[in-house]
């Protein structure tokens, strides 16, 4: 009965344009879903979000007024508690976790909030938050960008930074930027955690933002950024080390870091070293400063090699 009330509501609201009457029928909807999830019907749930999510594309250009009160509706569903709910039933089994993967990807972008705040509220109560982020990383090419607006609230945990942080990182190419920006976090897992994803998603761009954080950085945050660049695709940090390196004021400034990517940068096999080699073996007469003189007689070393 539950279904055959659902599929009527919704062939009204395709035939109906009087977005206030479609507002009466997705709310009657929201009930009849209510009593689907409290029998923990989650297949039927999800085959019906779904089939609403596509009429709401239809609507979109014919009828934008009314695919915007089903989007709203859509958006709606994905509550706090029902995201604890999702949660729990992918960690069930394998097909736990397809249903709730099924309603999340129904829902569409609104999930993500949703299963933030989820995160948020077993951190506060110091539960095990992993089947949350787990849940948000299987879709963050579809969660990403709300989870990119939630990044500029103001007073953001930290919790939600790394969890942040590690979801864009498995969204993919596109969301470098907000992750650089995660790198003057004061919080340290939240920065080692967008490391990681830069890694990760492995442009050319995020390579960038780690070489320079390798450039400004003395401390560990520039030791855990010359560590991420080897684990870059070979051509990337290839790149950043010879970039790097051909800075003089990089390998004067910070000569025992230089002295490491050089020698990393042989064992790997890295191409075109000779002229960036060229340029170091003159540092040697700095005989102030022995840890530049180090590096400066490694190059003159490996260029005569």
């Amino acid at each position: 009965v539950l279904l055959v009330q659902l599929e009527c509501l919704l062939r009204l609201v395709r035939l109906e344009p009087n977005p206030e009457q479609v507002q009466r029928f997705v709310d009657r909807s929201t009930y009849l879903l209510e009593a689907l999830e409290g029998e923990e019907r989650w297949r039927e749930m999800a085959d019906w979000l779904s089939r609403l999510r596509a009429l709401s594309a239809t609507c979109l250009e014919s009828r934008p007024d009314v695919a915007e009160v089903i989007a709203a509706n859509l958006a709606a569903v994905c509550t706090v508690h029902r995201a604890g709910r999702l949660v729990e039933l992918a960690g069930r089994s394998p097909d736990g976790r397809e249903a709730a993967g099924a309603i999340i990807a129904a829902i569409g972008p609104a999930a993500g909030p949703a299963l933030l705040d989820a995160v948020r509220a077993q951190a506060t109560e110091s539960r095990d938050s992993r089947g949350a982020v787990q849940l948000l990383c299987d879709h963050a090419v579809l969660v990403a960008p709300s989870l990119v607006a939630a990044l500029g609230a103001p007073g953001a945990p930290e919790v939600l930074q790394r969890t942040i942080a590690r979801v864009l990182g498995f969204a993919g190419h596109g969301y470098e930027v907000p992750l650089g920006k995660l790198l003057d976090s004061r919080d340290e897992q939240t920065v080692r955690e967008a490391l990681r994803s830069l890694a990760r998603i492995g442009t050319p761009r995020a390579a960038a933002l780690v070489g320079g954080q390798v450039l400004v950085n003395r401390d560990w945050v520039g030791k855990a950024a010359e560590e991420t660049l080897w684990h870059f695709p070979k051509t990337e940090s290839d790149r950043q080390i010879r970039d790097l390196l051909a800075r003089r004021e990089f390998v004067v400034r910070q000569p025992q870091a230089a002295g490491r990517l050089l020698e990393r940068a042989v064992q790997g096999g890295a191409a075109n070293l000779a002229p960036i080699l060229q340029t170091l073996v003159p540092l040697r007469f700095r005989f102030w400063s022995p840890a530049v003189v180090r590096v400066a007689r490694q190059a003159r070393t490996l260029l005569n090699q």
